[in-house]
Order: structure tokens, then sequence, then C-alpha cells
């Protein structure tokens, strides 16, 4: 097995011996590149590699060219020129208003004529209306029509038909804005071809002969592929480092697991023995370090609770000190002149105190912060008790206290004194036909 690990071990070492010496070599080809391609690019070899891409884009721009070159004359067919005339198409269209209304008027002159003369014929034929009679209502009504006449004559020059004032109106709205809108785009989108294909031809006319370049470009080519096969062969290396360093740590393992299982043979006995003896040993040094360890605890437990119950406690001088015995853990009262004092001394309310003192001198001897629960604290105390447990206990108890108190014990005095202190407040409502306690933000009262 030893041998076996040696072997892998060796092969390993090889192979990473001969993989750092390839690494040297790699580098040495990275660095050979990267000078001939800072070569390569000072020639103008980026434009040479590129040349046959922008010779298929001039081609192409070319077309365009050409494209755009005829779109612009074929819209110029159109109404296009017109756009270079908007005074005279304003001045026809003035012109046309003019004579229409002039042609309407004549109409309806012509119309009043006719009337007026069947008019006054028909009066004529009445004996009821004389000659000065018809004289003047012809003169009323010759005023009448000539009031009715447009101002000045207005010559007929354009006569358009409604079909030709559609169509000039639609130029003057709509159409010559369009016409005008895709000439301008047409020849920007020319512009932009012909830039185009002169910053071409100014890059082909840059781009080094082959024979400038074709040295670099060979040693460019041969680098490359060197590079590109000690890559190859870096990865192929780590591979079967990958693969010996597993050949490795398996024969290693499979000896290790062999010397194990051979000491454990050949220790168990002797390890049977002296463990017997250090079990006897160990037993009673842990049974000594236990009941030292239990005194220094216990005494430290004593006096956080003697601590906790004279600071509660309403008669100071009622109780000296509490002791506990390690062994048995009693708990023994001792007043002041050192005499032990019975429980039964204890009211009911100081019982109670000297309850809530066990148990805060507990959590105060806990290395870690207890929460503390806390169920009608206060039903069997007098008042000065109650106040020492609101203003002494329940803010100092811990860092999370939940108190279950009624209205008459934490009543609204004492409420206001804890407010300082108070996080939260809950009133527990039983409802009576679910049969369950609901809780509902705020205390009995709201404030």
């Amino acid at each position: 097995m030893e041998q076996a690990r040696n072997s892998a071990r060796d092969d390993l070492s090889r192979a990473r011996q001969e993989r750092a010496s390839l690494e040297n070599a790699r580098l040495q080809a990275e660095a050979a590149l990267k000078g001939v391609e800072e070569e390569f690019s000072l020639v103008g070899g980026r434009h040479w590699e590129e040349q046959q891409e922008r010779r298929t884009s001039l081609a192409e721009v070319g077309q365009k060219c050409s494209a755009l070159e005829t779109q612009p004359l074929s819209l110029s067919a159109s109404e296009l020129p017109l756009v270079m005339l908007p005074d005279l198409l304003a001045a026809v269209a003035e012109q046309d208003a003019l004579e229409r209304v002039a042609a309407e008027s004549a109409f309806v002159r012509n119309l009043l004529v006719e009337r007026d003369e069947s008019l006054l014929a028909a009066l004529a034929k009445s004996p009821e209306f004389t000659r000065t009679r018809i004289a003047v209502l012809s003169k009323l009504m010759s005023e009448d029509r000539e009031s009715r006449a447009p101002g000045g004559a207005v010559e007929t020059r354009v006569s358009l038909h409604d079909s030709v004032r559609g169509q000039l109106a639609h130029l003057r709205e709509s159409r010559l804005e369009e016409l005008s809108e895709q000439a301008a785009l047409l020849i920007e989108q020319w512009q932009q071809a012909i830039t185009d294909r002169e910053d071409l031809e100014r890059l082909l006319a840059a781009t080094p002969n082959e024979t400038d370049i074709g040295e670099v470009m060979s040693r460019l080519k041969t680098v490359t592929t060197e590079l590109a096969k000690l890559d190859q062969q870096a990865a192929d290396l780590d591979s079967d480092i990958a693969e010996k360093k597993q050949a490795h740590e398996t024969a290693e393992q499979k000896l290790l697991n062999h010397l194990r299982t051979s000491a454990k043979e050949g220790f168990a006995q002797e390890d049977h023995v002296r463990m017997a003896a250090l079990a006897s040993q160990t037993r009673e040094k842990m049974t000594e370090f236990m009941r030292r360890a239990t005194e220094k605890k216990i005494d430290r437990l004593s006096g956080l609770i003697t601590d906790s119950f004279r600071y509660l406690l309403r008669k100071e001088s009622l109780v000296e000190r509490i002791q506990i015995e390690p062994s048995t853990f009693a708990v023994t009262l001792f007043d002041s002149r050192g005499t032990s004092l019975s429980r039964d001394r204890l009211s009911e309310g100081e019982k109670q105190i000297f309850t809530i003192s066990m148990l805060w001198g507990l959590a105060r001897s806990s290395s870690r912060p207890l929460p503390a629960v806390v169920d009608t604290p206060m039903a069997r105390l007098d008042s000065a008790h109650r106040t020492n447990l609101i203003d002494r206990y329940f803010p100092k108890a811990s860092h999370q206290v939940i108190i279950f108190s009624t209205d008459t014990e934490v009543d609204r005095e004492y409420y206001a004194r804890l407010q300082p202190a108070l996080a939260r407040a809950y009133h527990l409502r039983h409802d009576e036909k679910e049969h369950s306690a609901v809780a509902e933000e705020g205390y009995f009262w709201k404030e």
C-alpha cells in the first residue's frame, strides 16, 4: 500500500512538473502572439482582414446611392415642383373664390331680373296699378338688384372646375407638405449613402497590399497555431493531473484506513486496562468537580435571590440572607441575627414575592437573556408590594416580559407607571359564539 501511495505521488509530481514547464512555454507563446498582433496592427493588418467585407459593403452602398438618385427624379415628375410656387397657388385660389362669388351674384341677379319683369308685367294688367306706380316699383326693384351686386367687376381668368378646385385645396392643405417631407428624407438618405461610400473608399485605399503584409501574416498564423497547440496540451495535462491526484488520494486513504485498523487491534487490550484505571480516577475527580462547581453556582444564585427578595420586599429588615444547600437544594431564610426563619412566618403576599425572587434570581444567573411570563402576579399582594413589583421588577425582570393581568391588578395608576416600559398592550376578549379568546390592540380602556 505504501508503494502504491508513493508511486501515485511520484506520478502526480511528474505531471505537475511537466505542466509547469508547459505553462512557461505557453506564456512565451502568448507574449510572442501579442507582439506579432501589435506588429500586424501597425502595418494595417486589421484593414487587410476587413477589406473583403468592406468591398461587399461598398457594392451595397453603391447600389443604394444609384437607387436614391433616381427616386427624387421620379418624385419631381409629380406635383413636387409646385412647392416652389406657394404664392401663385394662393393667388389662383383667391381669384377662383372671387370668380365664384361673382358668378353666383350674376346668377342671382338674372333670377331677380326675370322675377321682377314677370311681376311688373302682371301688375301692368291690373287696373288698380297706374303707370306711375309701376314706374316707382320698377325703380325700387332696380335699386335692390344693384345693391346686391358685388362691388367692382371681376375679370374671369381661371374658371376652375369643381374637381380642379378640390385638387388645388388638397395640394395646398396636405399634399405639397407630404411631398416636401418625402423629398427631404430621400435627399438625407442619399447624402448619408454618399458619405458611407466615401468612407469605405477611403478605408479601402488605406488597406495595404498582400505582398506588404504577407510575412507578418505568415508569422501571425504560425504563432497562433503554436499557442492553440500548447493550450490543448495544457488542458490535457490538467485533466491527467486531476486523475493522478484522485489516484494518490485514494491510495493515501486506503493506507490510512489499514493503519487505523491495525493500530486499533494492537492497542485494544492496552487501552482496556488503562481506561479502566483512568475511569475510576476520572469518576472521583468529576464528583469533586461537580461538588465545587455546584457550591460556587449555588452560592452565586443564593446571593442573587437574596438581592431580588430584599429589593422587592416591603419589609427589608425581615430577611437578611437566603441560603441554598448545595447537596439537597433546601432553601433557608435567615434574619438579621443569623437565625433561620420559617417560611410559615411569611404572609401570602411575602411568599409570592419570595417565589418571584427565586425566578428572578435564576434568570439573572443564566448566561442567556430569558423572557419572563407572569400570570396574575398581584392577586394576593398589598399596595406596597404591588408598587414594588410595578416600579422595580416588571421593567427590569428581562429584555421581554409578558404580564397576564386583570384591570383590578394593573389599574389606571399602575398602567401609567408602567407606560414608559410598555411595548404592546392587548385585551383578551372571550367570544361566546366562537368559544375562544380574541386579542385586541389596547388595554381595558382606550388611551
